[in-house]
């Protein structure tokens, strides 16, 4: 009997701190998927403040993710449920060897006080009967920590669907947001790189117009710059031409002076000369055109008068 107990009884205490291994590790998943969580609500915070490094590609995978993580955390916790019920399980039957061992030491006492075998299996019954109370006692404690766990974890398994859905439609929203806001981006990124393409062959068309521009403005500069230098040239042979002729006529001016100066000289002499009679000849003739007008005048008073008296 002994040895069935011991038999029957070994592999519960490591099957149960395998279960609470699961628990801390499945503790420790919950917490790496609530930092997850937060990290893409900090995500997402960055993406509702116009940072659009999260793209549509990223968050299709992550949402794939987190959805195989909270099937998976379904499946381990349907898992851990059917180990707490085969603990219970251990348990009841624990506690059935318990009461058989219990109910086999009167029976075990009475005939051991003729054999020292008896009395030694009494003895060992006793302590297991011990061991199979710790046993149990321990295993109780263990159960009710598992369920408190269990129920602490379903709840907050609970909460954090709840949360991941809630997570994942504004995920949605905001991956759709994302995705207009990032075609919004590259539609006026491709209108800046068309502005900046016709700017650029603005620019350039400026630039050969002004370099064809400059090449004209050399040639005319050189041109007029030829001519100015032609009429310099030009300019300077009219001014020697004019010095020239302005010399020569200055002499022969001076020449004119002189010869002018001696004719009217002799001119001078010549009316002084000839002043005297003609004086002479006009005083004579204008006494005898002075006697003729008077002789007129009285001629034609006597008319006047014979005709006055004639008309009375």
């Amino acid at each position: 009997m002994d040895n069935n107990s011991n038999g029957a009884s070994e592999p519960l205490p490591r099957t149960l701190s395998e279960q609470a291994a699961r628990f801390a590790e499945l503790q420790h998943e919950n917490f790496n998927l609530k930092m997850r969580v937060s990290y893409l609500e900090d995500k997402l915070l960055s993406l509702g403040n116009g940072v659009t490094a999260l793209a549509s590609d990223e968050l299709e995978a992550e949402v794939i993710r987190l959805r195989r993580a909270v099937d998976e955390r379904d499946h381990q916790l349907a898992e851990q449920n059917a180990s707490i019920a085969r603990g219970n399980q251990a348990i009841d039957a624990l506690t059935e060897q318990l009461r058989e061992s219990q109910a086999a030491i009167p029976q075990v006492g009475e005939v051991g006080q003729t054999s020292l075998a008896l009395q030694n299996a009494v003895e060992a019954a006793q302590r297991r009967v011990y061991e199979l109370e710790e046993e149990v006692e321990t295993l109780h404690q263990e159960l009710q920590e598992s369920q408190i766990a269990h129920q602490r974890d379903v709840g907050t398994s609970e909460q954090w669907k709840q949360c991941y859905q809630e997570t994942l439609e504004y995920l949605k929203r905001e991956g759709v947001r994302a995705l207009h806001e990032v075609k919004h981006l590259r539609d006026l990124n491709n209108s800046k790189d068309n502005m900046l393409t016709r700017s650029r062959e603005l620019l350039e068309d400026a630039r050969r117009q002004k370099r064809q521009q400059g090449s004209e403005y050399i040639t005319r500069l050189k041109r007029f710059s030829e001519e100015a230098k032609r009429l310099g040239e030009q300019e300077e042979r009219l001014h020697a031409k004019y010095q020239a002729d302005y010399a020569r006529l200055e002499s022969n001016w001076m020449d004119d002076q002189t010869g002018l100066v001696a004719q009217n000289t002799f001119f001078r002499d010549e009316i002084a000369t000839l002043r005297r009679p003609q004086r002479v000849f006009y005083q004579s003739q204008v006494l005898t055109w002075r006697k003729e007008l008077e002789a007129i005048t009285n001629v034609s008073t006597a008319m006047c008068s014979s005709i006055s008296s004639r008309r009375i």
